[in-house]
């Protein structure tokens, strides 16, 4: 005797494929290499807002597309002593890399705000460097290229061009501490060919004691 088959009958394999597709939100996923995921997904991929916890316990939670962090995002990771977590990142992203303009926090004395493009420092940018000197101006290929101005301790300053992560061409060096200014020419970081003269309320358009104020203190609050 034939067997009638039900035409409209499915593969079992296609319904257990169907249940296993991740869509719209669930509750955390864990992962054989001891990872955590919880939040929205799209496809069988994260994709919406979403926190994603390392085994090594790093942090991130903000925007995912395509199984990317895209958009907006924060990302915290184990601070030296191996007691805290520490937020290192936020800011937006690309791809999985830092994209846009976001801050990153090195230390408790270095950190950097401003333009990002693939995971380096370009275009616009602040940064405070371990011997508390602070530099505002261009940044290209996560280098100081450009228009800057770099301000020292101190509050003697370097206004002008940068190449390399150097004083490169014309460019003005301000002595507040002895009230001198050398305007001329600069050749990876050397003066090479310009004047001294006094400095004046017309030397510079810029304040070199009021360039970035509190700014450490209102990024570690924010």
């Amino acid at each position: 005797m034939a067997v009638n088959k039900s035409l409209h009958c499915k593969p079992l394999w296609k319904e257990w494929d169907h249940k296993a597709n991740k869509q719209g939100l669930l509750h955390t996923v864990f992962f054989s290499n001891g990872d955590e995921y919880t939040g929205e997904w799209l496809n069988n991929k994260k994709h919406g807002k979403g926190t994603y916890l390392w085994n090594n316990k790093s942090v991130y939670n903000g925007d995912w597309k395509n199984d990317m962090r895209n958009g907006f995002g924060t990302l915290c990771v184990m601070n030296s002593d191996n007691q805290s977590i520490m937020k290192q990142y936020y800011g937006g992203w690309k791809d999985n890399l830092k994209h846009g303009f976001g801050t990153y926090i090195f230390n408790d004395n270095v950190m950097y705000e401003g333009d990002w493009c693939h995971d380096k420092r370009h275009g616009w940018g602040r940064m405070i460097f371990e011997n508390s000197s602070i530099y505002e101006g261009e940044w290209a290929n996560d280098q100081r290229n450009g228009q800057g101005i770099l301000k020292y301790k101190n509050q003697n300053m370097y206004e002008g061009n940068w190449s390399s992560d150097m004083k490169n061409g014309a460019g003005k060096f301000f002595y507040f501490d002895k009230k001198q200014l050398y305007d001329g020419i600069w050749i990876n970081d050397v003066a090479k060919c310009g004047e001294i003269q006094p400095i004046t309320e017309t030397s510079s358009v810029h304040d070199a004691k009021d360039i970035f104020p509190k700014l450490l203190k209102q990024v570690k609050e924010g």
